[in-house]
């Protein structure tokens, strides 16, 4: 083989490997700090996660805590949560500055969208950003239209 072919293959090996190892390792640090303590115990015990009964008796008992509603303007339109401490922001959005600036820091934010799948990934991005207090409503909107909680709460 040449030299130039030589050359130009050790360029070629430089360039891949560069991409390769292209990503943000204090990223990765902190997504790792978040996710190593994920382990089937922890979820099974979390905090995180939080029942459609549990949130009717939060607002029951008129706890200070802030719903977030992550689902679209269309999902939103057709079954919405009507409370004064709602914040509408959807998903596709949330995490542009204006939007975090709007999240409180001193209460609980549960955080809700159709089935519970959004919210997780939501919580979770959160928690990475420095949210020590927000929660997943398990089962999403649907889980809370189905608890008959009223009888429940009482």
């Amino acid at each position: 083989m040449n030299i130039q072919k030589k050359i130009g293959v050790m360029l070629l090996a430089l360039f891949w490997s560069v991409n390769l190892s292209a990503y943000d390792a204090d990223m990765a640090k902190k997504i790792h700090k978040t996710f190593s303590h994920y382990t089937l115990e922890n979820l099974n015990n979390s905090q995180m996660m939080v029942d459609a009964e549990t949130v009717m008796k939060m607002l029951k008992k008129e706890e200070d805590f802030v719903f977030l509603d992550i689902r679209t303007t269309n999902e939103i339109d057709i079954v919405g949560l009507r409370t004064d401490n709602t914040l509408e922001i959807p998903f596709d959005v949330l995490f542009k500055k204006e939007n975090l600036d709007r999240l409180p820091q001193e209460k609980a934010i549960v955080i809700v969208c159709h089935s519970g799948n959004r919210a997780l990934q939501v919580a979770t991005s959160l928690e990475i950003l420095g949210f020590k207090n927000a929660k997943v409503l398990y089962g999403g909107i649907i889980a809370l239209a189905k608890s008959n909680s009223t009888k429940k709460c009482e």
